[in-house]
């Protein structure tokens, strides 16, 4: 803590790169490692989405992103403690508005928000909830903020780094003296690195040294060493690898464009650090010249027993969770998504139709048998899609796009009934699966209309037309592709 209380003590000191707390609720824990939980699946979203925040530079490394607890707890803490988002908890549960309560009374601390003084003093009625210890690592960003810059070696000066960095390792034995090339001095000179800074200091570099000989040690020092490596976020060893390991490649680049925001993160946890928890837990003694710890009733310590930032993260975390997962359960799903069209039932009015149709047809496997339905029945809109079985089966895989698998979805193999007709499952033989949705409260919008819509190919299509029902689409298929077609409307869109 020496470090913290100095005058101009920063979030990154020490140890303080990470911080333990001690006890974060364990359903918060547990819904943070998973990765099928609403809550990982809404930060990721808001984290990598271009539609939250315009141009962002994350959009593009999402699959280079490391899931798990210590890196979704980083983007939760800051996004709740840090930038008091709590919209995000609402997302998580689509509630329509936050119960926050309306009070004028001014907070008790310094620059505090209201709402997070809220959630500070907040007393929930549940306070026997199990927790766990959970390290909360601030170590990616404050590396980047102790970083200056963020590049890779140009392909055009791979080759003279990398003897360089040879002569540097050796300490200046065996160091090679060349004979240079006029021409390949100036095709040298023709390049562009993207930084114009950057790309004249190396053109002017390389114009000054002399043409008939280099010193590979001299050039690291002057020229490849403060430029390339010193304060550079990418580490000596990568910037090695760059041209010779794809991956690594790819390593600097995703570094290269996290680098600014990383920089901007750390700065914004220092900020509310300094800003927020330094100025009501500390004052300045001039005598010993050091922040010490303030133990007046206007503190967080005197009034809310807090004694470190470790607590404070934690109290703020854990109530935010109690209050929004538990306190506000009758506000859960009361958001109206406006989810716009279904993708894959194209238009004409029979788009339940077809999926119906493209159900069966992809059940066949049989292009032939396609073809001659096509031939018998060549103004059927429904069909008129699917020229082979494999365009059906695209076209039910784009339709079930549009939804999520729930977490808690009960899937069980049980001994088939031989006297049970259960349409639409396609078990394997001897054996049936058991479907369960876990949103039994959260229902699909205009819920009484599916069935309707479900059974479109039978009702409007089929029962009129005898010839088509008994040589291609029976009774019994129609059923099974309304069984299949309600599987998934009950579902919640994604």
């Amino acid at each position: 803590m020496k470090d913290l209380r100095k005058s101009k003590g920063r979030i990154a000191y020490g140890g303080k790169e990470q911080f333990q707390l001690p006890w974060l609720h364990a359903g918060l824990a547990k819904e943070l490692k998973s990765n099928s939980s609403q809550l990982s699946k809404t930060i990721e979203h808001y984290h990598f989405s271009t539609s939250k925040i315009p141009n962002n530079k994350f959009a593009s490394f999402k699959k280079g992103f490391k899931k798990g607890l210590g890196s979704r707890l980083r983007l939760l803490y800051y996004h709740l403690v840090v930038k008091n988002n709590w919209n995000l908890l609402a997302a998580v549960f689509r509630m329509s508005k936050i119960p926050f309560p309306e009070t004028d009374a001014k907070t008790p601390f310094k620059k505090i928000r209201r709402k997070e003084v809220f959630f500070l003093q907040y007393q929930p009625e549940k306070t026997d909830f199990k927790t766990t210890k959970v390290n909360l690592d601030l170590r990616p960003w404050t590396a980047a903020s102790h970083s200056r810059y963020s590049r890779g070696i140009p392909e055009e000066l791979n080759e003279r780094f990398l003897k360089a960095c040879k002569a540097n390792d050796e300490d200046g034995q065996g160091q090679e003296t060349e004979r240079r090339d006029q021409e390949k001095l100036e095709s040298e000179i023709d390049i562009s690195l993207g930084d114009t800074e950057l790309n004249d200091l190396v053109i002017q570099y390389l114009r000054e040294q002399d043409k008939k000989t280099i010193d590979w040690k001299k050039e690291w020092d002057d020229f490849f060493y403060p430029h390339f490596v010193d304060g550079n976020f990418n580490r000596k060893e990568s910037l090695e690898k760059q041209h010779r390991l794809p991956t690594v490649a790819a390593t600097i680049e995703r570094k290269n464009a996290c680098w600014g925001p990383f920089r901007q993160f750390h700065a914004d946890c220092a900020a509310h650090f300094s800003g927020k928890f330094r100025l009501n837990h500390y004052t300045w003694d001039s005598d010993t010249d050091f922040l010490v710890p303030r133990k007046d009733p206007g503190s967080l310590f005197g009034l809310l027993g807090i004694k470190n930032y470790d607590q404070y993260v934690c109290t703020v975390l854990n109530n935010a969770w109690i209050f929004f997962s538990e306190e506000c359960a009758d506000l859960h799903h009361t958001q109206v998504v406006n989810r716009g069209p279904i993708k894959g039932l194209g238009g004409h009015g029979n788009g339940y139709h077809r999926l119906g149709a493209a159900y069966i047809i992809a059940r066949w496997e049989d292009d032939e048998k396609l073809q001659r339905l096509r031939e018998d029945f060549p103004d059927l809109l429904c069909i008129r899609p699917f020229k082979t079985t494999e365009d059906a089966k695209a076209f039910l895989s784009q339709w079930e796009s549009n939804y999520i698998v729930p977490e808690d979805e009960v899937v069980r193999w049980e001994k088939a009934d031989p006297d049970e007709d259960d349409p639409g499952l396609d078990p394997t033989p001897g054996k049936k699966m058991e479907y369960k949705s876990i949103k039994e409260t959260w229902e699909f919008i205009h819920r009484d209309k599916n069935p309707e819509r479900a059974n479109a190919l039978w009702r409007k299509v089929v029962k009129k037309n005898h010839s088509l029902q008994h040589k291609y689409f029976s009774k019994t298929e129609c059923d099974m592709a309304k069984s299949y077609i309600l599987k998934w409307l009950h579902r919640p869109r994604s």
